[in-house]
């Protein structure tokens, strides 16, 4: 999306706050670099959903997928070019 990133991730050795920190900090500079920006870019915070179950997991996934196509972007959420999904789908 041109003004929002979605993930589904996992929890695995760090916390949430420690994973976006690090999420936010990398792109930032990244950014920041390749537009010669002061790297600025993200809001402070962040809003976070539990996910329980794999039905759960499932329409989070779908939701993600299928945003860009909401939003009137592309048709096909696979026409959107920084789509990416580890789970069948």
């Amino acid at each position: 999306m041109p003004d929002h990133v979605h993930l589904v991730l996992g929890l695995q050795s760090f916390s949430l706050s420690q994973i976006m920190h690090r999420f936010k900090s990398y792109t930032s500079h990244a950014i920041a670099k390749a537009a010669t920006t002061d790297g600025g870019i993200w809001q402070a915070g962040y809003h976070d959903r539990g996910i329980r179950d794999e039905s759960a997991l499932r329409a989070q996934v779908e939701y993600c997928l299928l945003n860009p196509v909401r939003s009137g972007l592309v048709r096909d959420f696979r026409d959107y070019p920084y789509w990416w999904c580890c789970w069948e789908v």
